[in-house]
C-alpha cells in the first residue's frame, strides 16, 4: 500500500461515523462505475498476507501493553 493510500485511510479513521458511511458509499459508487480487471489469486494472497501481518502487529502491541499493565500494578483488561 502506498503512503498516500495509508494517509487516506488514517484520515478516514478519524472521521465521524456518519461521514465514514457517506465516504464509503461514494467510494463504492465510484468503483462500480469503473472497469477494473478481476483480482488474481496472487493479488488476493498478497492482500490477505498484508492484513494478517497488520493483525499480528496489533495483537503483539496489545499483548505488550497488557503485560506492562500487569507489571506496573494497573488493572488488566
Amino acid at each position: 500500500m502506498s503512503t498516500a493510500t495509508q494517509n487516506i485511510l488514517d484520515l478516514f479513521s478519524q472521521l465521524p461515523e456518519m461521514e465514514k458511511h457517506e465516504f464509503a458509499s461514494e467510494i463504492i459508487r465510484w468503483t462500480a462505475k469503473r472497469d477494473f480487471p478481476p483480482l488474481t489469486d496472487e493479488a488476493l494472497v498478497q492482500v490477505a498476507d498484508a492484513r494478517f501481518i497488520e493483525l499480528d502487529k496489533t495483537e503483539a502491541r496489545d499483548a505488550g501493553s497488557n503485560l506492562r499493565r500487569s507489571h506496573d500494578g494497573t488493572s488488566q483488561l
